[in-house]
């Protein structure tokens, strides 16, 4: 077992390199209400 991540960074870096390793398609994030003046 490898060492575990230890900042938010590499946890995130961890998880989304989890997906793409298995062919899910990376993606910008956005707003889930188009148009939100808040």
């Amino acid at each position: 077992m490898g060492k575990l991540p230890s900042t938010a960074k590499a946890i995130r870096n961890e998880f989304t390199d989890f997906f793409s390793s298995r062919e899910h398609e990376k993606v910008s994030s956005g707003s889930l209400i188009p148009h939100d003046p808040t």
